[in-house]
């Protein structure tokens, strides 16, 4: 810790030796920090994390209060006691004597170990976060995070696996807004919001800001199973687990091929036609199932709030003769379940078909096409449509897909 005179400026610094490891508590965003400085003019209302100037490493990460994996316990369980799990017994303890703080010594006692076999452990602990450890006093004082942890390991307590790396050298990772208590991360490629749903999220410029209790507010891209989500104004709500869209510019969306490949395996193909202009919201899983261990077969689910748009105006269509503004398909707001695991049948969307005055506008599902589009395939009503406006009518089968707007059939002008 130091504090410049002359630049009104406080450095707070952690090291790489021993308890300095134990990363910054946040307890206003439930995150836990780990970066190499923390650097505060006093006249500014920012706080900037990072590293030190020749540190070109700049890789800091922030791990949500309930953060719990295999791999965690086994880091937590390696180098400890071979013959006791450290952290049942710190639970033991603490449930029998019902205070806090207390001495390794005491502890030490307690398990029958020595103190001086125990504390690399502690220190361990310390680093992740499951207790308070102050070295020059010997006291430990036990985190809710270590009774959370022993209720993860037995499915008994909810967890996550919510980690953001920020990777950007010779930048701050993070600046934190003392008006609002906004935590804006900086150089974050990619966010894992669940391994068992397959939920990403791309911030755009990797600038992602923390609200409180790991709400986060960004834009960019949202990949859940087969669907891309691409906007601006996307809120991630860490309790109800779900990621508010308010503007979505494209929905792209991903499908088992028709044909296997020379292997046997159905690869994925890009469908050829984007859903636009949507809002609505993803919900993840069931709120209490952050960790995904309770099965929820329908989750990742997402709900659209308003009409959305299909155009065909790609190039590659007839020269993108088709005007969007007057040759577009309405989608009616929709919801579709499992986004990681649905069949190829099931995307079906209801909605308008509005041909540029060529035919009326009538109701009509979108479905997947043999060309990986998105359109129908229809007969006419009894009578025929009638076209350009009563120009002439036109009878039998009606056909939309990237390769336009077709028909089979019989076409009747009128005499006048």
């Amino acid at each position: 810790f130091t504090y410049q005179v002359d630049k009104k400026t406080v450095t707070i610094l952690r090291g790489d030796d021993g308890l300095q490891k134990a990363p910054i508590s946040n307890s206003f965003h439930k995150f836990d920090m780990f970066f190499e400085q923390l650097v505060w003019n006093i006249e500014n209302p920012h706080l900037s994390f990072g590293f030190l100037p020749n540190n070109f490493q700049g890789e800091a990460y922030f791990e949500s209060n309930d953060f719990y994996n295999a791999g965690r316990a086994a880091a937590i369980r390696e180098g400890g006691t071979e013959s006791v799990s450290l952290t049942q017994k710190l639970n033991e303890y603490y449930l029998a004597n019902a205070k806090q703080p207390f001495t390794v010594v005491d502890f030490a006692k307690y398990i029958k170990f020595l103190a001086v076999e125990l504390r690399p452990t502690i220190f361990k602990l310390a680093i992740f976060g499951m207790i308070y450890f102050d070295s020059e006093t010997d006291m430990i004082t036990v985190r809710q995070r270590l009774f959370d942890y022993m209720g993860n390991a037995k499915h008994t307590h909810d967890y996550d696996i919510l980690t953001i790396h920020s990777v950007i050298p010779g930048q701050d990772n993070a600046t934190l807004n003392l008006l609002n208590w906004d935590l804006t991360i900086h150089g974050a490629k990619n966010i894992l919001l669940s391994d068992t749903q397959k939920v990403f999220m791309f911030p755009k410029g990797g600038d992602v800001v923390l609200k409180k209790n790991r709400n986060m507010e960004f834009s960019g891209v949202v990949a859940s199973g087969k669907f891309e989500f691409h906007g601006k104004d996307f809120v991630f709500d860490y309790e109800m687990f779900k990621v508010k869209m308010n503007t979505i510019d494209s929905i792209k969306i991903f499908v088992e091929a028709n044909e296997p490949d020379v292997n046997g395996n159905y690869p994925y193909k890009k469908v050829q036609t984007v859903i636009e202009n949507a809002n609505g919201e993803l919900r993840i899983d069931a709120p209490k199932n952050h960790s995904g261990w309770g099965k929820a077969p329908t989750f990742p689910q997402f709900q659209s709030f308003k009409e959305s748009y299909s155009f065909y105006d790609k190039r590659q269509i007839f020269k993108g003769v088709y005007n969007r503004d007057k040759f577009y398909f309405k989608l009616d707001p929709f919801t579709i379940d499992s986004l990681d695991n649905f069949r190829n049948a099931g995307l079906v969307f209801e909605g308008a078909f509005s041909s540029a005055g060529i035919f009326p506008t009538f109701r009509e599902k979108l479905t997947l096409q043999k060309d990986y589009s998105l359109g129908f395939i229809r007969e006419t009503p009894v009578g025929g449509y009638p076209i350009y406006g009563g120009v002439g009518n036109f009878d039998r089968e009606i056909r939309l897909s990237n390769k336009g707007l077709r028909g089979g059939g019989d076409f009747t002008f009128s005499a006048s």
